[in-house]
């Protein structure tokens, strides 16, 4: 376990724990159809026409809805620098930002990259937003869109896009604290 360095045990433990759960939802939905993020994220002139208001709006898959809340992304791994680079361009978005809404995202939110998978080929990253800012949308295309101009947003959220292979949250509840008086 020399990757994990001089981490306590319990953060080795919870980081194996998070890559077998990754690798079990990976695993589970091999059969279920994958979701991009260009399903998630339109370009802001390409939403569609409002809705009535009679009819809910459907809730966005990257709405934080519990205050630790990781998403699974799932990525091509001829593209995995492409995403990296998006997420890097994400974090500069984010603190360039004037947007107090996007601004607030950037405090809980971390990237993981899964360095040992077994039976995929893909390339798994790990959003753990923690304390994430519940109700917020973690959406990479409008905080890029908020702050680049329109070709170089268009040329991000593109290689963003064409990334992905998969894309799930999971929202957490903490059932129990394994320590002493927990």
């Amino acid at each position: 376990m020399k990757s994990f360095g001089r981490l306590p045990v319990w953060s080795r433990r919870a980081a194996l724990a998070l890559g077998l759960a990754a690798l079990a939802v990976v695993c589970a939905a091999s059969g279920v159809k994958a979701q991009s993020a260009a399903g998630q994220t339109p370009p802001p002139q390409q939403t569609p026409a409002a809705t009535p208001a009679a009819q809910p709006q459907p809730e966005s898959m990257l709405t934080a809805k519990s205050p630790m809340t990781i998403y699974l992304n799932v990525i091509k791994p001829e593209k995995a620098a492409d995403f990296e680079a998006a997420m890097a361009k994400i974090k500069e978005a984010l603190a360039k930002t004037d947007k107090e809404d996007l601004k607030k995202l950037a405090d809980g939110w971390q990237v993981f990259k899964v360095t040992e998978t077994v039976g995929t080929p893909n390339v798994i990253y790990l959003w753990v937003a923690n304390p994430a800012v519940v109700g917020s949308v973690y959406d990479p295309g409008k905080i890029i869109y908020s702050v680049f101009e329109q070709k170089e947003a268009d040329e991000i959220f593109n290689k963003l896009k064409d990334s992905y292979v998969q894309l799930n949250r999971w929202s957490l509840e903490k059932v129990l604290e394994m320590k002493a008086g927990g």
